[in-house]
């Protein structure tokens, strides 16, 4: 994951596909889509005829084929649809083959053989990435079924993902992020407060018109949430970070993230482009993502830590709710839809390795969060946590503003030179740093950065 690619401008076409004129079209889609369990060709062209120019119109029928017709189980419905005489899933599927957008890039696989890959990925993340290829798959494991991804799709699936986060980094605005959880408590926060904010959703979040225009970006890392509306994260400008083994379901965008996502022994990650947890909430997979964006602070709201589920019911079994969601800010947030159930005590314990890591580099996790049963983090309120954010700086004399330039020069430099040495340490053996040999260039320059590092400060 460490090539680099150059990107183009945005053309009109993905501008105007994405500002919110096509919201009315994409409203029927939807409609169409739930009704249906696939998009026909008649209502893809219909919506793309309303979002583009005569000439971008095959342009934009093409993305509206992948986010409402691309997901894999999607066309397996087109298939037994067309199987029982459907003429409109024959027409799709048949249009779907020609354009080359019924390829995925898996295959099933044994339980057994999905165990041992993931094994030696889990072990070795980043030796196992660069060896991806034609003899070495990308592996899923999941409760229903194992997959097994091709190796040349997920290496340039993770390349161009790393450099999508570099633009995702580079374009933060504030050393201040807002992450969302969909609690019931998200009821009563004051949403203009998120105005000109760095603001993060997950999941269904993204029905909700509001917050889905305040965000920057959105996470879904639940097999069972990419599934049931994979649309509804394909048809959005948001940034979109998803792990690498959901690709067969939510399919890639320009603005997608893929990670590779482990379960397992739980961790937490500071470098998210070898390997990042998922592990029991997808807030703690957010955070992994903030801190490796640079955030200092990062503020909960509506992380209620609570769930009313059946009882004796364990982290992921399946839930179907048939009643009203008041688990969620939105009643209707899973209703009609199969759910995992919770464990908020392992939950908790994701948080608390979070914190740790925030605290040992001078970071802060805020709980902002209204009420609930979150009490891992400092409580506070979201509005006082933004204000000492952003109070503005008292303007220095002259002397002071000469200072400050010197020292912001000297930060520059110092934190090029400690790439320069994280970059050093990388290129030693997998054991660290601490069993290279004296003659290892890689300790020689690691020495070097640490003299110029130590250069680099006042005198006393």
């Amino acid at each position: 994951m460490r090539s680099r690619h150059s990107h183009p401008r945005m053309s009109s076409m993905k501008q105007s596909f994405w500002n919110p004129e096509p919201e009315e079209a994409l409203t029927r889609c939807r409609a169409v889509w739930q009704h249906r369990g696939f998009l026909p060709l008649r209502d893809i062209y219909e919506a793309a005829a309303e979002i583009a120019e005569d000439n971008e119109i095959e342009t934009v029928a093409r993305r509206l084929m992948l986010a409402f017709d691309g997901a894999r189980p999607v066309q397996a419905q087109i298939d037994r649809a067309a199987r029982s005489g459907n003429r409109e899933a024959e027409q799709l599927g048949a249009l779907l083959r020609q354009r080359g957008l019924s390829h995925h890039p898996c295959w099933t696989i044994s339980r057994r053989r999905a165990r041992e890959l993931e094994g030696k990925l889990a072990a070795d993340p980043e030796s196992y990435l660069t060896g991806l290829g034609t003899t070495l798959p990308y592996p899923a494991v999941m409760d229903d079924e194992c997959l097994a991804f091709e190796g040349d799709w997920a290496r340039q699936a993770l390349d161009r993902s790393l450099d999508r986060l570099n633009r995702f980094i580079a374009a933060r605005r504030s050393d201040t992020a807002i992450l969302v959880g969909n609690g019931p408590s998200l009821a009563k926060v004051d949403l203009d407060l998120l105005e000109g904010q760095d603001v993060y959703i997950s999941n269904y979040a993204i029905r909700d018109a509001r917050l889905h225009r305040l965000a920057r970006g959105v996470a879904v890392s639940n097999r069972f949430v990419a599934r049931q509306e994979p649309h509804l994260f394909q048809t959005t400008p948001l940034w979109k970070f998803h792990p690498l083994w959901l690709g067969d379901v939510l399919r890639d965008t320009p603005e997608t993230v893929y990670l590779n996502a482990l379960g397992g022994e739980l961790f937490f990650s500071q470098d998210v482009t070898t390997r990042i947890a998922w592990h029991s909430t997808v807030t703690f997979f957010w955070l992994q993502i903030l801190y490796a964006a640079g955030y200092r602070k990062v503020c909960l709201i509506g992380v209620d830590n609570s769930y009313h589920q059946q009882p004796g019911a364990r982290e992921g079994d399946l839930i179907e709710q048939t009643a009203l969601d008041y688990n969620h800010f939105d009643p209707e947030y899973f209703r009609g839809k199969v759910w995992q159930a919770a464990d908020t005590d392992r939950m908790a314990k994701t948080y608390r390795l979070a914190r740790s890591h925030f605290e040992a580099d001078g970071r802060e996790i805020v709980n902002c969060t209204i009420g609930g049963n979150l009490e891992v983090f400092r409580r506070a309120a979201l509005s006082g946590e933004l204000s000492a954010s952003i109070a503005p700086p008292i303007e220095p004399d002259d002397g002071a503003r000469a200072q400050n330039n010197a020292a912001a020069r000297r930060d520059v430099v110092r934190q090029t030179a400690e790439i320069l040495l994280s970059r050093a340490r990388c290129e030693g053996t997998p054991a660290g740093y601490a069993l290279l040999k004296s003659d290892d260039p890689a300790r020689a320059l690691h020495e070097r950065v640490q003299a110029f590092v130590k250069s680099l400060e006042p005198p006393q």
